[in-house]
């Protein structure tokens, strides 16, 4: 089973990373902006916060839910420290990848059956992703290798967070 995370305002940006790598993550803009909307929506729905704040996590605590307090802006730190810590995977699975914007699974077409698909698009690409809500298409171009070298570097910063070599400023 997968983890499935709510991650608030200030980490945003890792949602969207989460999303693509497949993960089901809920934002402030599913949850709420509030503390108090965070976590109820944490508690329903058995999710782990990913937060910057400080208080929103003591208050996870408190309330016996499960959040990580990220230290590090760095995203491939940020992520290596998620992974260490729940066991997912820093990899991008294109069968299980998720609309960054709104979280709804991509399905995978043909994309000479996409109306909206850019014409260079259908020519390189066999196939796009489209997203089952908000229909926004994707594909592999020049950002999927770019995402991937991050990847790759947080992976190296999780191998040194499990030989326990580094775990400063990461998070708890």
């Amino acid at each position: 089973m997968h983890p499935k995370f709510v991650a608030d305002a200030m980490v945003a940006h890792l949602a969207r990373w989460l999303r693509v790598m497949g993960y089901d993550v809920l934002d402030h803009t599913q949850c709420g902006e509030d503390d108090a909307e965070i976590l109820e929506c944490a508690r329903s729905t058995g999710r782990v916060i990913i937060t910057r704040d400080e208080d929103l996590h003591a208050r996870a605590v408190r309330a016996g839910l499960r959040s990580l307090l990220l230290r590090s802006g760095e995203v491939e730190q940020a992520l290596a420290w998620i992974a260490h810590e729940t066991g997912i995977d820093l990899s991008i699975d294109l069968g299980r990848t998720r609309c960054p914007l709104c979280n709804f699974p991509l399905i995978r077409i043909p994309s000479a059956e996409v109306d909206g698909a850019p014409a260079h698009v259908r020519e390189r690409y066999s196939h796009v992703y489209v997203c089952e809500s908000c229909g926004k298409i994707y594909w592999p171009g020049s950002h999927f290798t770019r995402m991937q070298a991050t990847l790759a570097r947080a992976r190296e910063v999780l191998k040194k967070l499990k030989s326990g070599e580094s775990k400063e400023g990461m998070g708890r």
